[in-house]
């Protein structure tokens, strides 16, 4: 890996931690900010589910592997996901 390549991944793995960074600020802005409700819960989830894939991607270096292992982990997002608006909504219902 020549020199240029390794500054671009750098640049672009500092990019993605960022991105990183600035989604748990709003997330926790949403709920410090009294933001509750569908709407709040699933804003802070789907950012959950885009970190979650970001991490995969970037910093697991799961991009090129095969299809199964790639899916398994970012499957585990979606479904603790699932599990924790399931559970936010049905404290709500009752």
């Amino acid at each position: 890996m020549s020199d240029l390549e390794k500054v671009s991944q750098v640049k672009k793995v500092t990019y993605v931690w960022l991105f990183l960074m600035v989604a748990t600020l709003i997330a926790a802005a949403i709920g410090s900010a009294g933001h509750s409700g569908v709407v709040g819960a699933l804003v802070a989830l789907g950012l959950l589910i885009a970190k979650g894939q970001l991490v995969v991607d970037h910093f697991m270096e799961l991009r090129h592997v095969d299809w199964h292992w790639r899916l398994l982990l970012s499957a585990y997002s979606v479904v603790i996901s699932g599990l924790v608006f399931t559970a936010y909504w049905m404290s709500v219902q009752s």
